[in-house]
């Protein structure tokens, strides 16, 4: 169990409040593109269809545990990171 040291005496934590290692955030994005000519609208022109995936595999990448000495979450993890994975498609006309 955690405690604050009294005041003006040394504790046997370091100095700095950021000595705690989080995990590392990573993510994988994922877009696809499909052109469908449109030669009978006009020469050269194309419909495009996108699809878009930000957090592509969906994992969580946890923060960092809570490092407020006596709170009763001290030392553990309760927020995400990263957003849950967000997928967006788009249509788009050249001509």
């Amino acid at each position: 169990m955690a405690v604050t040291p009294a005041p003006f005496t040394v504790g046997n934590a370091p100095r700095e409040t950021s000595s705690v290692r989080a995990p590392g955030t990573a993510t994988t994005a994922l877009s696809l593109f499909k052109q469908f000519p449109l030669a009978v609208l006009h020469e050269g022109s194309f419909l495009e269809f996108r699809a878009e995936a930000f957090n592509a595999l969906n994992h969580p990448q946890f923060a960092a545990p809570n490092l407020t000495v006596g709170a009763s979450a001290f030392g553990i993890v309760t927020a995400q990171a990263n957003s849950p994975r967000q997928v967006q498609l788009a249509l788009k006309l050249y001509f």
